[in-house]
């Protein structure tokens, strides 16, 4: 394997990871955005007021999102262990 495999397959394990959770900080971000506005116009400074709706709605999408995201990393690990260039590159150093 020479050091540009080894940065493909670091970059494509980064940008999984992320795409991955970027649908849980929107969501996180967009619920966070809302309670704090609804508490500013009621005036309420309760904390647990706003983290307990987050962690909730942020428990239900993950929920909802964890086949794709189980799918998406099984995708990227079984890509990565059939690659010949991964396997090649392991059995040259033996």
């Amino acid at each position: 394997m020479n050091p540009q495999d080894a940065v493909d397959l670091g970059r494509d394990a980064l940008l999984s990871g992320f795409f991955s959770i970027v649908p849980l900080l929107l969501i996180g971000l967009g619920i966070a955005l809302l309670i704090g506005i609804i508490q500013s116009m009621f005036q309420i400074q309760e904390t647990s007021v706003a983290v307990i709706p987050k962690l909730l709605l942020m428990l239900l999408v993950l929920v909802l999102l964890l086949p794709w995201l189980s799918e998406r990393m099984v995708d990227l690990g079984r890509s990565h262990f059939q690659s010949p260039l991964l396997i090649g590159g392991m059995l040259d150093k033996e």
